[in-house]
């Protein structure tokens, strides 16, 4: 290294470099800073004889084991700090150790067996010019032929007539959109007395009822209607004094399977009897009816002549009025 120029230091195999790696020669012949050493690694103190326990790292115990009964004078066990020790064991006595088949000698120019001539034909000899077998002809029918023109099975007419379903026909049910979803009721209104009504007999049940092909849920105090005629839709209609609970229609497919939930025909406990006159009721929502009074000939209403009221309690917005008697206009 000549004064004013940079050097490196490069340790020897089995050697680790401890410092700088670089080094500057000034113009005085002087080196400035430290220059690093080589040390050996922990990992390359071997004992002959011995079999080394490797560590991982440049510092740690390094254990030694004679091989091949061998005796061990000294440690077994040998601090290594940054791959410096201060004495290691020796081992003597035991067995010679076997042979390294890997040091036989291998002649380079000896050939090698076996010996393939790449010029050789190979074996077996195949002629890229014979046909393939089996041989294909590519013009020959596939089997099974299929005809493209042949009509499908099965053929379905794309001209028949469909099913006519009128685009006009009132839907059922019927829901007035400007009709209020909630009455109001004024929690303070008096509710009239009304005389009970008598419970509706219900109608025995069975587990199902046949219509057509349709197996239809027999509904107590109602009954089935099929307004179309075609078999699919279903309607239920509640008898007299019961009101609808729930979706009054189901519908059915060509295999007579039903889809939909039936609703309930319950006892409508709105419907009261009042004197010369009759008071009857129409769903109004979910959750209410309305119900109206018709005065019998000759009388008049006095009165409320509707309210809104709750089927499942019977309980009335306001209280009903009364039918009375007209009273003659003198002439």
């Amino acid at each position: 290294m000549k004064k004013g120029e940079y050097g490196n230091v490069e340790c020897n195999d089995g050697f680790k470099l401890t410092g700088s790696y670089y080094a500057f020669c000034n113009y005085e012949g002087q080196v400035e800073g430290e220059i690093g050493t080589c040390d050996k690694e922990c990992n390359d103190w071997k004992v002959v004889g011995a079999k080394l326990t490797p560590i991982d790292g440049n510092s740690g115990w390094l254990f030694y084991e004679c091989e091949n009964g061998g005796t061990i004078t000294g440690d077994s066990w040998v601090w290594c700090e940054a791959g410096k020790v201060e004495a290691l064991p020796t081992c003597s006595g035991g067995a010679a150790p076997a042979a390294d088949p890997t040091d036989a000698y291998v002649d380079p120019y000896a050939p090698v067996e076996p010996y393939v001539d790449p010029y050789a034909p190979q074996d077996p000899y195949v002629d890229p010019y014979a046909p393939q077998e089996p041989y294909v002809d590519p013009y020959a029918p596939q089997e099974p032929y299929v005809d493209p023109y042949a009509p499908q099975e099965p053929y379905v007419d794309p001209y028949a007539p469909q099913p006519y379903v009128d685009p006009y026909a009132t839907q059922t049910p019927y829901v007035d959109p400007y009709a209020t979803a909630a009455p109001y009721v004024d929690p303070y209104a008096t509710v009239a007395a009304v005389e009970p009504v008598p419970a509706v007999e219900p109608v025995p049940a069975v587990a199902d009822v046949v219509s057509g092909k349709c197996n239809l849920p027999v509904v107590a105090s109602g009954s089935w209607s099929d307004p179309y005629g075609d078999g699919n839709y279903w309607f239920l209609k509640c008898n007299e004094g019961s009101i609808l609970e729930g979706t009054d229609y189901l519908y059915c497919d060509e295999t007579g399977a039903v889809f939909g939930e039936a609703g309930k025909c319950l006892a409508d406990k709105c419907v009261a009897v009042i004197e010369n006159g009759s008071v009857g009721t129409e769903k109004v929502g979910d959750y209410y009816v309305y119900a109206q009074i018709t005065c019998n000939e000759g009388f008049e209403i006095t009165g409320n002549g509707g309210t809104y009221c709750s089927p499942t309690t019977g309980e009335f917005s306001d209280p009903l009025g009364t039918c009375t008697k007209m009273m003659m206009k003198k002439k």
